[in-house]
């Protein structure tokens, strides 16, 4: 498959893609609208990571321009289809770790079990995150989780993600789907490792 297409490609097997490359650069309205040309219309949503510039850069302080330029870069052209943004800041910063959610949505990224984005994740690994995404979305939360996997150094992330979706619908977690394509979809399934 042609590089070009691979969006395309993904958009019909996940719900939802991370915009890695925002927090790098800005990007131009010209690039979030044909990645918006690429995806279904229904039950897609791109999260987006902000900058680096204003995160790792500025440290928060006196970023309103550098703000105000990321979300002027084009972000606000992907309409119905702009999911959460995630704002990563330097390893340097420390907060305490806490299961508790107080928001309306869960954003995970994982990067590999064992080893920082290289391992993939085990059978019983993909069912304790299913049972957690369980827990996010119970009955009355009104949540939403978004899951991503970043273990891409072994092309882990991709299976491991329809592992997880298909593992949580079993246990009852409704797992948008995103509108059927014309393209045809193989995908691999690697089970136990």
């Amino acid at each position: 498959m042609p590089t070009k297409r691979w969006l395309e490609f993904a958009s019909r097997v996940f719900n939802s893609i991370e915009l890695n490359g925002t927090f790098y650069s800005l990007k131009s309205p010209a690039v979030f609208r044909r990645w918006a040309s690429e995806v279904p219309a229904r039950n897609f949503v791109f999260a987006l990571k902000g900058g680096r510039f204003i995160t790792h850069n500025l440290k928060l302080t006196r970023s309103e321009n550098a703000l105000g330029n990321f979300f002027a870069s084009g972000v606000l052209a992907l309409g119905k289809l702009t999911g959460p943004f995630l704002w990563q800041l330097p390893a340097t910063y420390s907060f305490e770790y806490a299961e508790e959610v107080t928001a309306d949505f869960v954003y995970v990224r994982l990067h590999g079990s064992r080893q920082l984005y290289v391992s993939g994740y085990t059978d019983d690994e993909i069912d304790e995150w299913a049972e957690r995404v369980v827990r996010w979305t119970a009955p009355g939360s009104g949540r939403d989780v978004y899951v991503y996997f970043d273990n891409d150094a072994k092309v882990h992330a991709p299976d491991d993600a329809i592992r997880l979706a298909e593992r949580a619908a079993e246990l009852g977690v409704l797992v948008p789907r995103p509108e059927a394509s014309e393209m045809p979809i193989t995908v691999e399934k690697h089970r136990g490792r």
